[in-house]
């Protein structure tokens, strides 16, 4: 009697065929007859014909079975097993898996499941995108329109992956109020629409929660645009790490004390230099800017900067500061005779190595009536120089 059993029947027996045959009829014998899930699966997975598999789908009633062929490189036999499925989280499956836009809404289409539907809106699937890669508005409206829970509207306005899913879903909100412009100003993935709700806060401690936290630093600064509080926008400007959110912060802050702390103590030359600015004292305005050069810019900032130091002393430190970029331009900016000649004195007297400071000091020095003795020593490093000038200047130059 066993003699002439069903493979199907045998799992073993019915693994080694599937493994070696290549027949589809066979194949299709076993996906329709065996008892056994995994082996119902295996031969399904072997099975390539599309004629046999659409013969046999309509008598499937495994939805896993139909699920594997609903991703079949066959336009019919995909279509056939999609239109057959009932089960709301295979469709789902479908939905966010499959590679076929038509198939994709035809899955959606017999989603009925509110749930499940939310969980899809919340997805990033790319269910939206036509052909012509445009926003599908009418399809995003379909879809959005089948979940009527006011609950899930607002989960899928928080929480979907989409930005116009979202904001679709809070105009289908019954009280608009249930998704804030605080909410949506500290937690909306997209930085556009954090910055466009930041504009409607009025809340205070959400403006410099979301000035100091935020990942995005053009969101920050759009919130310490908001922000009139100086202690608020004293810490942000002292210990936010991104330059360009301190600076926001400086230029709205009028306090003094902090001003003076954040241009004597910041790491950034931009912050220190724009805490500068804003300084009422020029003597505490002028030593900041000597600081600040004296430690080193790049020289198209340097050369700005230096132009700004209007004080005398200050000028005559950064000539005979061991920073050579700043020698030169500094020394230009001179002009008290006074000046002129304690620095010219002190390079002379220390035999000035550098070539274009020598020769800048000289050129100036030259003009005042100096000392016969002053004019005499700078005469002489003028000449002393000349010579390392022409050398230094047949040098080749690379741009």
């Amino acid at each position: 009697m066993g003699l002439f059993k069903p493979i199907w029947k045998d799992d073993t027996k019915a693994r080694a065929f599937i493994m070696t045959t290549a027949n589809q009829s066979k194949l299709a014998e076993i996906v329709l007859n065996s008892e056994n899930p995994s082996v119902r699966l295996l031969a399904a997975k072997k099975l390539d014909s599309p004629d046999i598999i659409k013969n046999i789908l309509p008598n499937l009633n495994d939805q896993h079975i139909v699920a594997s062929f609903a991703f079949h490189f066959n336009d019919d036999v995909r279509k056939s097993a999609i239109k057959i499925i009932t089960d709301q989280s295979t469709l789902a499956y479908i939905i966010t898996n499959s590679l076929y836009m038509d198939d994709q809404k035809t899955a959606i289409n017999k989603l009925t499941n509110q749930n499940i539907l939310a969980e899809v809106l919340k997805s990033d699937f790319n269910y939206t995108i036509r052909s012509d890669y445009s926003f599908d508005f009418a399809f995003a409206t379909t879809v959005l329109s089948k979940v009527t829970d006011q609950s899930l509207i607002k989960k899928i306005a928080i929480e979907s992956k989409n930005t116009r899913i979202r904001s679709m879903a809070r105009e289908r909100l019954d009280d608009k109020s249930a998704v804030s412009d605080e909410y949506l100003a500290k937690h909306d993935a997209d930085p556009d629409t954090r910055i466009a709700s930041i504009k409607k806060v009025k809340d205070k401690n959400v403006l410099a929660d979301i000035a100091k936290n935020d990942s995005i630093h053009t969101v920050q600064i759009a919130a310490i645009k908001q922000i009139q509080d100086q202690t608020v926008l004293a810490d942000i400007a002292k210990n936010d790490i991104e330059p360009d959110v301190q600076k926001k912060a400086v230029e709205r802050l009028q306090d003094q004390a902090a001003l003076i702390d954040i241009a004597n103590r910041d790491i950034h030359y931009s912050v220190r230099i724009l805490a500068a600015d804003k300084l009422t004292d020029p003597t505490v305005t002028q030593g900041i800017y000597t600081d600040v050069i004296k430690k080193g810019l790049p020289f198209h900032e340097l050369e700005y900067l230096i132009r700004k130091v209007t004080d005398q002393e200050y000028l005559a430190e950064i000539a005979l500061d061991g920073y050579r970029p700043s020698a030169p331009l500094a020394i230009k900016q001179i002009s008290d005779e006074n000046t002129i000649i304690k620095v010219a004195v002190e390079v002379a007297s220390n035999g000035e190595k550098d070539a274009y400071i020598r020769n800048e000091m000289a050129n100036i020095a030259l003009k005042y009536d100096l000392a016969l003795d002053i004019k005499s020593i700078m005469q002489n490093i003028a000449e002393q120089t000349k010579r390392d000038i022409e050398i230094a200047e047949s040098y080749p130059t690379f741009d």
